[in-house]
């Protein structure tokens, strides 16, 4: 069995098919699956989704592209949303750098200050923390460093893009990481994760976004997370169920479901 521990079934995207995904997933092997929150409507959607179907969990965060857009009561909402049943992380939070076509990008003080907030917020809820970090890592490690005289948070770097460089760090601050389908056709990532501890890794489709080879060209799904395992068990050189296993206990751990 195997656990899709970053997705968007609440987005837009499967509002059409939602069932037969979740079902084609189950038909996959896949037993648990963690959808993210974006916002405050999308974290709401995920709750939905979890206590609508077993296998189902949902993280509730605000995602650095909308650090800009929210209303003063935001931090009471979100706090109140992590509160309901099967709620298990914070997330996804965190930083995002990467200057788009049209040269715009939110402040970075802007986007520290909800960070931190939602890092509080977890330490206070026992939750872990589902990072999103894009061209910041340097930051983000920073910030999580600076709450570790509190108690240090726990959670995943998802998608990690920060390269042999940021392992040791991460590794350091207990962290896990997030690899999801660009293992498949990125052969700089596949050298970095071959450096990385099976022990402390976790699979992610990031769905419908980061489709794997051969599907790339159409929307990713919880699904094709037995790809990515495919792959990591090729470059791990280990077998399928190794991969399974360990993955699937980490993820266990870190989000106590």
């Amino acid at each position: 069995m195997l656990i899709d521990t970053h997705c968007h079934l609440n987005f837009q995207a499967f509002a059409d098919d939602l069932e037969p995904v979740i079902k084609s997933a189950h038909g996959a092997g896949i037993e648990k699956i963690i959808n993210v929150g974006a916002d405050l409507l999308s974290s709401q959607k995920a709750i939905e989704i979890a206590q609508k179907h077993e296998s189902c969990f949902a993280a509730v965060g605000i995602h650095p592209h909308h650090a800009d857009k929210l209303e003063n009561s935001w931090e009471e909402n979100l706090a109140k949303l992590a509160k309901q049943p099967k709620v298990i992380a914070i997330g996804e939070c965190g930083l995002d750098y990467y200057e788009h076509e049209n040269g715009s990008i939110i402040a970075p003080e802007i986007q520290k200050q909800i960070f931190l907030k939602q890092l509080r917020l977890a330490q206070n809820l026992n939750l872990p923390v589902i990072i999103h970090s894009r061209q910041a890592h340097d930051d983000v490690v920073s910030i999580i460093h600076k709450l570790s005289s509190i108690i240090l948070p726990r959670g995943v770097f998802h998608c990690y893009s920060a390269g042999k460089n940021g392992i040791e760090k991460i590794t350091q601050l207990g962290f896990y990481f997030g690899i999801d389908g660009n293992l498949t056709y990125d052969p700089g990532l596949q050298k970095v994760i071959s450096l990385i501890p099976l022990e402390k890794i976790l699979l992610e489709t990031d769905s419908p976004w980061l489709t794997p080879v051969p599907f790339r060209s159409q929307r990713n799904e919880p699904k094709n997370v037995r790809i990515i395992s495919e792959w990591l068990a090729r470059i791990k050189n280990t077998g399928e169920k190794d991969i399974s296993q360990t993955t699937s206990q980490n993820a266990t751990e870190l989000f106590n479901f």
